[in-house]
């Protein structure tokens, strides 16, 4: 397999950096470069990096643009045949890399490959996300219905063959958030999923905030990835079957964002909200019909109805994945 360009956006993460950086030192199969992408850092974390003597390590320093702008131009620096990504606050396992490079020998079809990750909220384990079929590794075809059940893929859990960005595009630069869903919706529709259901990647919610400023997600505008399931499923030629996944993903995802624009703006703008992104289609109307009804109750209500729906999705996960073969294991914070 040819060499592996890790890439590391970093801004304002010096408690962090230096738990991420000794991750990827410590790989069982190092990696041909470390890039770190300094996106305008003004707390020291780039004194962290310098402080190190790999020659591994590359860091380039930039403008704050956000947290696209520095991986793509750590994507244009790169000189390995796969980029893997990880953010300044997680870190992986000791065989993340070797992990990666065995997938892509095995599945040379495949562009994208991936591993199972917990997720820390403030030093608290909550969830334990890891897809399985019965074999350890394999091949992820249908990406567009697991999406719909669970986020498997994240931007510390995932590498890239890079020639493929010559066909998708780079990272949407400018978008508020969910940037990185975005970008996994372009490429599962070029390439399935190769994947690892090891626990290799650590996700840290609430460790010191993204890429600058934090996003103003107060906002009535849909997020990049429901914009861009938009432009696919109305402009491109999808097969019927992938075309009702992907309208059930965009739904899925207006669903998530509809549950902050009702509690913030109750009433009339939630409603238009929905009726503005929503895609009818043969199965959703009870679905719409349900959102639509929620967005006349009062505020404090919603909020009170979404933790129980929460809590009954998880049971709905569980056994849905049953059904299909695939399991995840959740852990709920402890008190």
């Amino acid at each position: 397999m040819s060499a592996i360009s890790v890439i590391i956006p970093l801004y304002n993460k010096r408690p962090y950096i230096g738990r991420c950086l000794e991750s990827i030192l410590s790989q069982t199969v190092p990696p041909a470069e470390i890039i770190v992408v300094d996106d305008g850092s003004n707390d020291g974390s780039r004194e962290v990096v310098e402080s190190y003597t790999s020659p591994l390590i590359r860091l380039l320093v930039k403008e704050n643009g956000g947290v696209s702008s520095a991986r793509n131009h750590g994507i244009e620096q790169a000189t390995g045949e796969f980029v893997a990504f990880l953010d300044a606050d997680d870190e992986w396992e000791a065989g993340f890399l070797e992990t990666v490079a065995r997938l892509a020998q095995r599945f040379p079809q495949s562009s994208v490959f991936s591993t199972g990750y917990r997720r820390i909220y403030r030093h608290t384990l909550v969830e334990i996300a890891a897809l399985g079929n019965g074999q350890p590794e394999f091949l992820i075809a249908n990406y567009f219905t697991l999406a719909q059940i669970n986020s498997f893929i994240t931007s510390s859990n995932t590498a890239v063959r890079k020639e493929i960005f010559a066909q998708v595009g780079l990272f949407a630069e400018g978008a508020k958030y969910s940037e990185d869903q975005e970008m996994w919706v372009r490429l599962a529709l070029r390439s399935p999923i190769a994947y690892s259901r090891q626990v290799l990647a650590t996700y840290y919610c609430n460790e010191g905030g993204g890429l600058g400023p934090k996003p103003d997600r107060n906002t009535l505008e849909p997020p990049i990835v429901v914009q861009t399931l938009r432009r696919i499923i109305e402009a491109e030629p999808v097969q019927s079957v992938q075309k009702k996944e992907l309208i059930g993903l965009l739904n899925k995802k207006i669903y998530e964002r509809f549950q902050g624009v009702a509690y913030l703006y109750p009433g009339r703008q939630s409603r238009r909200f929905l009726a503005d992104n929503l895609i009818l289609s043969a199965g959703t109307p009870q679905y719409c019909l349900l959102l639509w009804a929620v967005s006349w109750l009062p505020a404090k209500t919603f909020y009170f109805l979404g933790k129980i729906w929460k809590s009954r999705h998880l049971r709905r996960v569980q056994r849905f994945m049953s059904r299909k073969h695939f399991d995840i294991v959740y852990r709920q914070p402890i008190g």
